[in-house]
């Protein structure tokens, strides 16, 4: 066999590459083989693909933008044969040569290593201005000439400790990191090994197949993947132990939902791969795609040498020799997903670590800054500005003085002869003052800002992780903070984006009630309730002359099941082992039971439609002797109806060889119902039909969907106002609801269709429309069966965190890979939807029809009575309205107006996207970005802030996160109180720490107005580096931690509240300003009554400056003490205990002749003068500061009350701009959502669909009559060259000149 193919090029329909054989190049004009190659690679319709590609070249000529950049990149995947790689299936020797070795498969999503991290981490560091300012005051502090602490560099202590802190924090962060990495790069999987890696290998085990570690995986091997496990790296199926090489996989990993998919091998690999020795022997060479991150799209063609060759030779399509098929996405297994309801699968490693799909979709981690931090650069550049200037005002003064009076100072001072020259050049001078007083002002920015900061945010994090009420005690997990940095962000939050699946919704359904005829079945389970409805059904038992058995009402038989296994032998009255199923009415039972009520025969035909219309696989597997029935359903909806039919008693148990359905009755007895044909559900119909052959030869069309499609299709009104009453309930109640309908057709009129159907599918021009032609003209004239009302399990009060977080102000985006309907029932559940909202949903997918919707919609909105609105947007609408920017500005102005937005079908890069976006037009404004699986990791980074949920789809979001929560309802406690109050109280703290350095060192500067701005100090050193260390530090560390301006309770309850984060009332350039002033202003006040008293009663430069300490400490002490809103004895004990630690150091440094205060405080605390101008400056600071304090308070809850006025006034003002006669119009049109229940996607079902397939073309092959049945016809050749194809699949197996290849 030559492995090494000279393709060229990726097969495209109609080409056949050099060299290959007669088999191969029929099958590429076909380009399919078997059902397994229904979507083709370059498929039919090829005129619906020239037009996608002349969109995508249309997107292109905008200016770059993510959609933009989306779309140019998938469409040069398909276009540029450079991407395209050649890899040789389990043959390590024929490598080519001239094309670069693969990427290995161990991942790193750390930010650093061992030896990247010094490096790294203080690049980081140093890009904080003040980290840098302080780097080079330090440097300053060793010249000796302009240094004010003898050559010490006494900054270093306190930038190391600020810089160590940091870095210890990066550290224990990052090793989580690693910690996942080493997980899964360590994790086992099965291989058959290539000679360099049998050491590594687990050589105890026996067969072909060895234990290797993920990491050690390489391209082009072949695995063995077992139920259960995950995918190692991207695979292409080979086969599994299904013997039509079907295998069923989780993607929660990658797009959050938990239902299902099928995968299904090539049919020509299958024979070739049955056993591990096959496996081993099966050689070949693949040329597919480069890596890419395009989770759903895959091209590829393989070319092997069949082994078992006599197992293809019925295949009319072979000829024997080298095979070439074609590869798609249904044969790509991807990392992150698992084998689920399958023993095993073969695979080949096409992509590995970081070129694999998940990785590409994987954003580097990024380091977040607050924008308390962001802002604080600036302030710091501001002041150091200011700064600047007056250090070179003084400078300028000083040297100009000296050298006006250079002979007299020269004299007074008795210079050096160094000293002397330096005085003498006016340059010389100049720099030095500029050094000196540079160094004074090194206070100025405070050190002890940064400090202090980061052990604030330290504690608030550990109150967070101990904060009781965001324990989740189901998992054992207290909240975990990652990113303590951000700590104020979440008290700031506009936008939040939020995933659905595993976050919003537990994504498990439960069957909870239902209307059949006139009657509505199914309530609480309340005790009172329960109490009542047992005596109202022993009073129609009574009336009804029916015997029941007291235990039956009681309670066993009617029990709510909730999580248990499905097994075969429980299914017996009492229905334990049942799931998704919560129900509870015995008079459901007691009419179910009594042929004589009028609603027997209605309630048995309902039971039946949900035992027989639907695409349920049934698994059976053996558990201890006893064999257990587990369904694999297409959607979890699908999976309560047909777990609701059976704990009904109408239990679906099989499908037999000839795809008949067997439906066991609750007395035992088994019927045989042969499904025909199934029409599938896709997002355009909303419905899905079953056709199916009675026992009695009867055959039914059953139908299911949402009841604006159901309802116009009935062939009379009976029953529908009740209907339509209850489903009005069931939405009140926030449930999922599904109609169901079904009518009797004759024997020709199904014949009839049927041949119109496959005449449709066999159609080479608008197949799909006229398939859904076809498919329509049966689904009419239904008779109404009754009505379903479903429960999509939220996770733990969702409905009120929502509702909340709105009222707060904050804006929801719901990203969500669902389909529109989907996510729009999930919105009403969780009341991120409403029937008061307005809804504008964009789906088109062309330009021109998305501004056209885009107009419709603003329309809308300006006539519209109403006050709320969301916005719907598809996926694919999204790509189309980010590529031209135009359309992507009036999409973001709309989408500003709504309360909600949810945007459906997105992928997880799409989810960035859509952050990125927001951010881009919004740079002012603060995301929030909440998923639970590992799909959501790009949105999380991408985001200002990250929540993880720690849920069932792993830790991936988690891990990536800045915040880890058990539950979303945390999120509430999260914002409202601990993000409020650290934004309150960082921001204090910040403009604090500004203003008690800036009061400090101005005090300095003023000074200079007496010594000529001589850069001389007034304090003593000691008390100098005291200053921030201790006699300041305590109060507003205290104040920082404990201080709570409102109850929690009241910041729970009340999120009015959560506006002064969005208004940024506490940390804007305005409240900067108040707090220099204030600085400044008080400044001035304690020098000039300071020196001016105590200068003309002789005192010395040391009184004087002590005393404009003391007052700084006792100023800044009690700005605190008047802003703190919980008072405890600790907060007083720190408040006041900081001012009389301050006057006992000054007392202690009196009697030491070392310090510059010797002999200095014991007169002056003696002297009632000092007391009383003291207590006058405190007074007169302290009744200022109060008073505006009081004023700015008043001011913010005026601002507060102004905005929800505002507010108020553009909800009245939307109101009146619709008359009365528009509202009352618009109201009487407006329908109560009923929560449509139902969304699977079509081709998820080919072991049911394959085989009636061919159900098909053998009933094809059969002739009928009008009157008479169906008669064998004599020819049959046929057969092999037709079949019919399931509508909702959007490629088929049909070729150009209509020959059909199955």
């Amino acid at each position: 066999m030559n492995t090494k193919s000279d393709l060229q090029s990726p097969l495209v329909d109609g080409e056949s590459p050099k060299k290959i054989d007669k088999t191969s190049s029929r099958f590429m004009k076909n380009a399919s083989l078997n059902n397994s190659d229904l979507r083709q690679t370059h498929g039919n319709d090829h005129h619906e693909e020239e037009e996608e590609e002349e969109q995508l070249d249309n997107s292109v000529e905008s200016d770059d933008s993510p959609g933009e950049q989306f779309q140019a990149r998938e469409a040069s995947f398909v276009e540029d044969l450079s991407t395209w790689r050649k890899i040789p299936v389990n043959n390590f020797e024929s490598v080519d040569p001239n094309q670069e070795s693969f990427m290995g498969n161990k991942i790193h999503t750390a930010k650093y290593t061992w030896w990247s991290f010094l490096p790294k981490n203080l690049f980081f560091q140093f890009t904080k201005l003040a980290n840098v300012y302080f780097l080079i005051m330090m440097i300053f502090q060793m010249i000796p000439q302009i240094t004010i602490s003898d050559g010490r560099p006494t900054i270093l202590m306190p930038l190391g400790f600020v810089v160590l802190v940091s870095m210890v924090k990066d550290i224990i962060e990052d090793s989580k990191r690693h910690s996942s990495d080493n997980r899964e790069n360590k994790s086992d999987i099965l291989c058959i090994p290539y000679p360099d890696q049998m050491q590594y290998a687990n050589q105890e085990e026996k067969g072909i197949f060895k234990t290797l570690k993920w990491s050690r995986i390489k391209v082009g091997q072949i695995v063995k993947v077992l139920k259960d496990q995950y995918f190692p790296a991207d695979l292409i199926l080979l086969n599994s132990n299904d013997p039509q090489g079907v295998c069923f996989v989780e993607t929660k990993n990658l797009d959050g939902e938990t239902n299902m998919k099928s995968k299904t091998a090539h049919k020509f690999t299958i024979p070739c791969t049955l056993s591990d020795e096959d496996a081993a022997q099966f050689t070949g060479q693949i040329h597919c795609q480069g890596p890419n991150e395009f989770l759903y799209r895959f091209e590829g063609n393989m070319t092997f040498e069949p082994k078992r060759q006599e197992m293809l030779e019925s295949e009319s399509n072979y000829n024997g020799g080298d095979t070439t098929i074609s590869l798609d996405v249904n044969q790509t297994l991807l990392r992150g997903s698992s084998l689920r309801n399958t023993e095993y699968i073969y695979g080949i490693v096409i992509y590995t670590g970081h070129e694999s799909k998940i990785m590409k979709n994987s954003p580097n981690t990024r380091n977040k800054m607050s924008k308390i931090e962001k802002k604080t650069n600036m302030f710091i550049l501001s002041l150091l500005g200011l700064e600047l200037f007056l250090i070179t005002f003084a400078a300028t003064y000083s040297t100009i003085w000296n050298h006006t009076n250079y002979d007299n100072t020269n004299q007074y001072l008795g210079w050096t002869i160094s000293e002397s020259t330096i005085e003498n050049s006016i340059i010389l001078s100049f720099l030095v003052n500029l050094g000196s007083w540079l160094l004074i002002f090194v206070a100025f920015i405070p050190i002890s800002l940064m400090v202090t900061l980061e052990i604030v945010k330290f504690f608030q994090a550990v109150f967070i992780t101990w904060d009781a009420t965001i324990f989740d005690e189901a998992k054992d997990m207290p909240a975990k903070v990652q990113s303590s940095n951000l700590n104020e962000e979440l008290g700031q939050i506009e936008y939040i984006f939020s995933d659905k699946t595993g976050t919003l919704t537990q994504n498990v359904m439960e069957f909870k009630k239902m209307c059949i005829g006139p009657h509505y079945y199914g309530h609480s389970r309340k005790q009172e309730e329960a109490n009542f409805r047992r005596d109202t059904l022993r009073t129609i038992s009574e009336t009804e002359e029916l015997k029941i058995d007291d235990s039956r009402i009681s309670g066993d038989s009617f029990k709510t099941l909730e999580n248990t296994s499905v097994s075969d032998s429980n299914f017996e009255k009492g229905k334990d082992g049942i799931t998704n199923v919560s129900f509870y009415d015995p008079i459901f039972f007691l009419h179910r039971d009594n042929p004589s009520n009028e609603n027997y025969h209605r309630i048995h035909r309902f039971l039946l439609h949900l035992a027989l219309c639907h695409t349920v696989i049934i698994e059976e597997t053996e558990v201890d002797n006893k064999t257990q029935i587990s369904y694999n359903a297409n959607s979890p909806d699908e999976l309560a109806l047909v777990n609701g039919a059976r704990f009904f008693g109408y239990f679906f148990c099989k499908r037999d060889n000839q795809n008949n359905m067997i439906v066991r009755m609750e007395n035992g007895v088994e019927e045989s119902y042969e499904l025909l044909n199934v029409i599938e559900f896709d997002s355009a119909r909303k419905r899905m039909t079953v056709i199916v052959r009675c026992p009695n030869n009867d055959i039914k069309v059953m139908c299911k969907g949402a009841d604006s499609i159901i309802y116009p299709r009935l062939k009379s009104r009976e029953f529908v106002q009740e209907t339509d009453e209850s489903l009005e309930k069931f939405a009140a109640e926030g449930l999922r609801t599904l109609l169901l309908a079904e009518k009797t057709i004759t024997e020709q009129e199904y014949y009839e269709w049927e041949e119109r159907y496959r005449e449709a599918t066999l159609e080479i021009i608008d197949r799909e429309k006229k398939v859904a032609e076809v498919e329509d003209q049966i689904e009419y004239d239904f008779d109404l069966v009754g009505a379903t009302a479903i429960e999509d399990k939220l996770q733990d009060d969702v409905s009120n965190t929502i509702s909340v977080l709105k009222e707060a102000g904050i804006k929801i985006w719901v990203l969500t890979g669902d389909k529109i309907e989907t996510a729009i029932n999930i919105g009403y559940s969780c009341k991120v939807l409403s029937n008061e909202m307005e809804q504008y949903i964009i789906d088109k997918t062309s330009t021109d029809d998305i501004i056209d919707q885009l107009a419709d919609a603003h329309k809308t909105y300006l006539k519209s009575g109403l006050s709320a609105h969301a916005l719907i947007v598809a996926g694919d609408s999204l790509l189309k309205i980010t590529a031209r920017d135009h359309v992507k500005e009036e999409f973001l102005k709309f989408a500003d107006k709504m309360r909600v937005v949810i945007a459906c079908r997105v992928s997880p890069k799409q989810k960035a996207e859509v952050v990125n976006l927001i951010k881009a037009k919004y740079p002012g404004k603060t995301t929030l970005a909440i998923g639970d699986g590992a799909n959501d990791v790009n949105m999380i980074t991408a985001a200002d802030i990250g929540i993880g949920i720690s849920g069932l789809e792993g830790q991936q979001a988690a891990r990536a996160s800045d915040y880890a929560i058990g539950q979303f309802k945390f999120l509430r406690t999260l914002l409202l109180v601990h993000g409020r109050e650290a934004y309150r109280r960082n921001s204090y703290v910040v403009g604090y720490m500004f203003y008690k350095n800036i009061i400090f060192v101005m005090s300095i500067f003023w000074f200079g107005i007496f010594s000529t701005f001589s850069a001389q100090m007034i304090f003593d050193e000691l008390f100098y580096q005291m200053y921030n260390i201790v006699f300041t530090s305590l109060a507003i560390f205290w104040f920082a931690i404990y201080d709570l301006e409102y109850p929690k309770e009241v910041l729970l309850t009340e999120p009015k509240y959560y506006i002064i984060g969005l208004e940024n009332m506490c940390f804007s350039t305005y409240k900067f300003l108040k707090w220099v002033f204030y600085a400044i202003w008080q400044s001035i006040v304690l020098i000039w009554i300071s020196f001016i008293p105590f200068e003309e009663q002789g005192g010395t430069l040391w009184l004087g400056g002590n005393f404009v300490y003391l007052g700084i400490v006792i100023i800044v002490n009690i700005s605190v003490m008047t802003s703190t809103n919980s008072h405890t004895w600790i907060s007083l004990l720190f408040q006041i205990g900081s001012i009389v630690i301050t006057i006992v150091a000054a007392a202690i440094l009196n009697l030491f002749t070392f310090s510059k205060l010797f002999g200095t405080t014991g007169p002056q605390f003696l002297s009632l003068e000092f007391y009383y101008i003291l207590l006058m400056m405190m007074m007169g600071i302290i009744l200022v500061d109060s008073g505006l304090n009081y004023v700015n308070k008043k001011l913010r809850i005026r601002m507060m009350k102004i905005a929800r006025g505002i507010r108020k006034k553009i909800k009245n003002f939307r109101h009146k701009k619709s008359t009365d006669s528009e509202k009352k119009k618009r109201k009487s049109k407006r329908h109560v959502h009923t929560g449509f229940a139902f969304a699977q996607e079509p081709g998820h079902a080919p072991q049911i669909l394959d085989k009636i397939k061919l159900d098909n073309v053998r009933r094809k092959s059969m002739k009928y009559s009008m009157r008479s049945k169906v008669v064998p016809m004599e020819n049959n050749d046929v057969m092999s060259r037709s079949t019919i194809t399931i509508s909702g699949q959007k490629n088929s197996n049909t070729s150009r000149n209509g020959d059909i290849i199955f």
